[in-house]
């Protein structure tokens, strides 16, 4: 994607530093890879198990892709394994979560989706419409980002839990 665009993709790092070594800190995402975790939720009408999946780049990297199949917005999370500022039997892990291309993807086309029926209404229904229109597009847009931001917030505090309660030793 274009690296003009992803500025505006809202992201966050994180630091999770885990008890354990490294060789039992691979192994131990070796087997998240093959099994996958899956959340339990207890919502009220729909509930139902919340699917993350593990991929293991190499040695030092993995991705996380999740929740998958749920009401909720996708995020990509990125990790990098570092043991060599490891205090106390301790391993870092760096964690970059961002949205996932495919959900920036759809929320860019339902965004100019809007900005067609705005310029469509504005044209074809009433000039005056066209300032309001902007104004309500603008209002809308800002909505839109923080909910996003929000959602991110929320979303890797979640992952940082399960994160932490697969990894415990």
């Amino acid at each position: 994607m274009n690296k003009t665009i992803l500025r505006f993709v809202p992201y966050r790092h994180c630091n999770l530093y885990v008890p354990l070594s490294l060789k039992e800190l691979q192994q131990r995402l070796t087997k998240l890879s093959i099994n996958g975790i899956v959340e339990k939720n207890y919502g009220f009408l729909f509930g139902g198990n919340i699917l993350y999946s593990i991929t293991i780049i190499n040695d030092n990297y993995f991705q996380i892709d999740g929740p998958v199949g749920y009401k909720r917005l996708r995020l990509l999370t990125q990790g990098q394994i570092n043991c060599g500022a490891s205090t106390n039997n301790q391993v870092n892990l760096e964690l970059k979560m961002q949205v996932a291309n495919q959900e920036i993807l759809m929320l860019t086309r339902i965004w100019l989706l809007f900005l067609c029926f705005y310029i469509y209404a504005s044209i074809f229904i009433a000039i005056k419409f066209a300032l309001i229109g902007f104004i309500h597009l603008i209002f809308l847009s800002l909505i839109w980002y923080l909910s996003v931001q929000i959602n991110i917030r929320v979303e890797t505090n979640k992952i940082m839990n399960i994160l932490r309660h697969q990894l415990k030793s």
